[in-house]
């Protein structure tokens, strides 16, 4: 089914069970550079179209790394969404050696470089796109936030 007004043409929406694989092929790429705040994973319908968008922020302010979710996150791009997911770069730290003063102060830069993230995205990803040859469209009329735990 597609949802219409839009500029960007009809949106495609899923009216099937919600809990179980969607009926589109999905697949995902890292991005890290071009000037991105963080590493980023993007989750997208492989058909040709235009989707809505989710930014997913995982847990603990995005440390749990986005490759914790993709099974998940798949699934949902199957359902025709356009999931972006932001991951804060973790703090070099042997095991066990972590200061708890680092979460006293994580949240005020994180939320920064995670609205960063989002405005970059927002700004360069149909273009990054069809860098890439992938001929989907995110339709930024439609954004949906989403997260797990702390995210």
């Amino acid at each position: 089914m597609y949802l219409s007004p839009d500029p960007l043409g009809p949106i495609y929406v899923f009216n099937g069970n919600p809990f179980s694989g969607g009926p589109l092929v999905s697949a995902s790429f890292v991005q890290k550079d071009a000037g991105i705040p963080d590493l980023a994973e993007v989750f997208y319908p492989q058909k040709s179209g235009s989707y809505a968008v989710i930014f997913f922020v995982p847990g603990l302010y995005a440390l749990i790394p986005p490759q914790l979710y993709s099974s998940v996150l798949l699934q949902v791009a199957e359902h025709g969404y356009i999931v972006l997911v932001p991951s804060a770069d973790l703090p070099k730290v042997e095991y066990g050696s972590l200061d708890p003063r680092y979460f006293k102060t994580l949240p005020d830069g994180v939320n920064q470089k995670l609205w960063d993230t989002y405005y970059w995205f927002k700004d360069n990803l149909n273009n990054l796109f069809e860098s890439k040859g992938i001929s989907v469209k995110a339709d930024w009329n439609y954004v949906g936030m989403a997260g797990h735990s702390a995210g």
